[in-house]
């Protein structure tokens, strides 16, 4: 690329603060400015003279809560409109970046065009018709027919420039991640050339062709369905076994029983919908862990059949608990009578399935655990192996170094483990990814079930032995499912980035001298060494552990690690108090 003269970066300039402050902009602007406190003025003249109307002692501070919508809604129009017009020059400039972009470098097909500009009307359309059924409904529900005139649609059109330059800018976010995700894909199709894999375009063209057949778009629709209308007959079956046997002032335990089941519907939704959008990439991701158990690692049969055992272990365990548990909490509170109807089986099912889902997960977190320890276990060997029995101290990393630059062995085996490691990162992203959404609904449910729990056993009233053993076992089986899986996941962080420290003593035992004090000496001296193949794939393999973030996150919203543990039981006592508080008041 040739460099740019300083007459030409002037020249851009000049035409960039000619376009942005043109006189038909600025004729446009003072208009629209005007046009906006006008509205402003209007409406706070409507308002006033119609509750003058009806109060003649009225005053424009009693009306401040009416007013204030308006008014700030008519401001901030203005000040957007202002600033999108003072910045309006940058946008041409960056669409045509991302066209060159486009053309001359990643080659893009016209399938990403046509679906940023699908993604961008939809989102428009989707913000403009949000508004406006929730405007209705508002109007509607606050018996404001005589406001909704035509000097309102001004308003309107207002909130609508607003929400077009919301869209033009989560538009523009969604072409520039496109492009990104584009990039990235370029850079694995050459990292699966390099590795003499199958090419990355053809894994693409592949994943394109797996779509949902018409059986499974109605099993799944059908599933929804029920999960959503379930919540009817169990809602009138318990508020109708209430009514009969209690009076109206206890209603309020009624709508807490109703609250239960309520929501494990709508999880069991939520928990399938997610299952539907990300379970075609599970087949792939259990490829990836068995093509690196079959070419990398070589692990035998028994490694398998252990992590199967472990998920159907847990899997047995938690629906063991969740039955006898379930059972002593409804006979203890005394619900047996809304439990005996045959609606209450579907309930079970819904729980059943989300039992499923966590059972995969741990099964899942397990195998990579297992591998990441595998990996720990041959990088610790390899660096006894390599040592051997040596008498002296002083001499070994000499004797160790020339070791490794003599056997290609050791050479090969950390290439083989790096790999490993590597694609091992990528499982866990995507396992990550895959139940995302599944794990951010099991720590909301465990943060609501504990002190919900708890808080039952500070009521005077419905206390009892039964009570006690009930919810306290309920509360521990929460606490023990969010323990494992919290547990398993932060183990399989630590036990991938405990390869850094084993590959540091290995780096530190390849250098040719003892290492000096000063810190510089030591990158010195292995940037010396890099014709050593041995020390080229630690250094690899260190870069790459320091650089990979391995670990799991609920969506992006926080991080599966031990101080989540601590951190929802500190907020879920705080919750517990809070209420009991209230509850004495």
């Amino acid at each position: 690329m040739m460099p740019l003269k300083r007459e030409s970066i002037k020249l851009a300039h000049k035409n960039q603060r000619k376009s942005a402050w043109s006189p038909a902009g600025v004729v446009y602007t003072c208009s629209w400015i005007l046009i906006c406190l006008s509205m402003c003025y209007v409406t706070v003249k409507m308002i006033y003279s119609q509750n003058k109307e009806d109060n003649p002692n009225v005053t424009l501070d009693s009306l401040a809560g009416d007013l204030i919508e308006p008014v700030t809604t008519c401001i901030i129009g203005a000040i957007i409109h202002v600033m999108a017009l003072a910045h309006a020059s940058k946008l041409p400039r960056l669409l045509s970046k991302l066209s060159e972009l486009d053309g001359e470098m990643l080659g893009t097909s016209l399938a990403v065009h046509d679906r940023d500009y699908r993604f961008t009307l939809a989102i428009n359309v989707a913000y403009s018709m949000v508004y406006l059924v929730l405007k209705g409904i508002r109007l509607v529900s606050q018996n404001q027919y005589e406001l909704s005139a035509v000097w309102l649609i001004p308003l309107d059109l207002i909130h609508m420039s607003v929400f077009f330059g919301e869209g033009q800018f989560a538009s523009i976010c969604y072409f520039i991640k496109q492009r990104f995700t584009f990039m990235n894909g370029k850079l694995r199709e050459m990292e699966h050339s390099l590795q003499g894999m199958m090419p990355l375009k053809g894994v693409l063209e592949n994943r394109e062709k797996v779509k949902w057949s018409c059986g499974e778009v109605f099993y799944s629709g059908l599933w929804i369905l029920s999960c959503f209308f379930l919540v009817y007959p169990i809602s009138v079956t318990i508020f109708y076994k209430s009514r009969l046997s209690q009076p109206k002032e206890q209603l309020d335990k009624t709508l807490t029983n109703m609250l239960e089941p309520a929501l494990s519907c709508l999880v069991g939704a939520i928990v399938h919908i997610a299952n539907m959008l990300k379970i075609k990439s599970l087949p792939r991701l259990l490829r990836k862990i068995f093509n690196v158990d079959s070419k990398l690692l070589f692990t035998e049969r028994k490694t398998h059949s252990s992590g199967f055992r472990f998920g159907i272990t847990t899997f047995s365990l938690y629906l063991f608990l969740f039955l006898a548990i379930k059972r002593i909490r409804v006979v203890s509170l005394k619900l047996h009578q809304y439990h005996e109807d045959l609606i209450f089986l579907g309930l079970d099912f819904i729980l059943l399935s989300v039992f499923i889902g966590e059972t995969q997960f741990l099964t899942l977190g397990y195998f990579l655990k297992q591998r990441f320890t595998l990996v720990n276990v041959k990088l610790k060997a390899l660096d006894w192996e390599t040592l051997g029995n040596q008498n002296s101290v002083m001499f070994s990393g000499r004797r160790h170094c020339r070791w490794l630059e003599e056997d290609p062995i050791s050479v090969y085996t950390l290439e083989m483990l790096r790999q490993a490691h590597m694609r091992l990162s990528d499982c866990t992203t995507m396992l990550s990814e895959i139940y995302g959404v599944q794990l951010l609904v099991w720590v909301a449910v465990s943060f609501l079930q504990i002190p919900t729990s708890l808080y039952k056993l500070f009521n005077p009233t419905e206390i009892n032995t039964w009570t006690i053993i009930a919810m306290v076992s309920w509360c521990c089986y929460f606490v023990v499912r969010f323990f494992v899986a919290i547990k398993l996941c932060s183990s399989t962080s630590d036990e991938a980035h405990r390869s850094w420290e084993l590959v540091e003593n290995l780096k530190q035992r390849s250098l040719p001298a003892p290492i000096m004090e000063e810190v510089g000496a030591e990158y010195m001296m292995v940037d010396h060494n890099e014709n050593n193949n041995c020390v080229f794939q630690l250094n690899l393999f260190a870069r790459h552990v320091s650089s990979q973030k391995i670990e799991f996150s609920a969506c992006g919203f926080f991080n599966l690690d031990m101080s989540l543990m601590t951190s929802v039981l500190a907020a879920g006592v705080t919750y517990l108090v809070i209420m009991v508080q209230l509850q004495s008041q």
